[in-house]
């Protein structure tokens, strides 16, 4: 990782939010960054492969969405691989807006790599 200390994602207006267990164990973060004064994009949604399925990723989604709300934002976007992450954002009424060339158009092509956008109006 080039941000070991996460300096650039925790850096205000950024935000990194960290899932953990009882424990203080931690099993997911993610994180947003300041598009423009009405926007944020999040980032770095990952969960545990041993704690997948408890909702973590969709808990995770929410507090950021508060967060970002109370932060004066009223829009949030992403960019994400297909499956299983698109179907999260479905569910909690993300917007999808179009896919993304990830390389080039080429390499796109043979690998059949593309991004997805999605747009959510926070409420």
């Amino acid at each position: 990782m080039k941000d070991p200390e996460l300096i650039y994602w925790t850096k205000p207006p950024g935000v990194f939010l960290v899932a953990t267990t009882e424990s203080g164990k931690i099993v997911g973060c993610i994180c947003y960054e300041q598009i423009n004064v009405d926007t944020v994009e999040m980032h770095r949604l990952a969960v545990d492969g041993k704690f997948r399925g408890l909702k973590i990723g969709r808990k995770l989604v929410q507090a950021l969405n508060d967060t970002a709300k109370e932060n004066g934002y009223d829009t949030m976007y992403l960019e994400t691989w297909p499956r299983p992450a698109e179907i999260l954002y479905k569910n909690m009424e993300f917007k999808f807006l179009r896919e993304k060339t990830y390389l080039s158009s080429a390499i796109d092509f043979l690998t059949g790599m593309k991004l997805l956008c999605y747009i959510y109006r926070i409420q």
